[in-house]
């Protein structure tokens, strides 16, 4: 594998950033309000949506606990009742943590300072 000059990689970003404009303009242009694509690319995407139905059901399935979780978390931090989800929903709080998504409202600045001084003593300590 070769090492790319600072240049080379100037120059593929570049070309790539052209390309990706280009292909933008050229939907909008030519693909946008062409009836004949817009009815192929519905033909195509109702039968994606028919063959892959039972994928998406099982991923829910999968996945139930997880998304009742992070929705619990984020209903509760919108909320500012952080400390409320961490007692009242110790199972969601554990599983998050569990997988290591953030569930420490301190990188969010905005919670900090809608916070009573004494609930934001109760939070864990943020890292250095």
């Amino acid at each position: 594998m070769t090492t790319l000059t600072d240049k080379q990689i100037k120059i593929a970003l570049d070309q790539y950033k052209n390309r990706i404009e280009k292909d933008k303009n050229y939907y909008h242009i030519h693909r946008k309000n062409d009836k004949a694509y817009i009815e192929k690319n519905r033909k195509r995407s109702a039968i994606w949506y028919e063959d892959n139905k039972d994928k998406k059901q099982q991923y829910y399935k999968d996945n139930k606990l997880l998304m009742n979780a992070k929705s619990k978390y984020k209903y509760y931090l919108k909320q500012k009742k952080y400390m409320e989800f961490v007692t009242v929903q110790k199972s969601s709080y554990e599983l998050l943590k569990q997988i290591m998504w953030n569930v420490d409202p301190l990188f969010d600045d905005a919670y900090i300072q809608s916070t009573s001084p004494v609930e934001t003593d109760l939070l864990p300590i943020k890292p250095l």
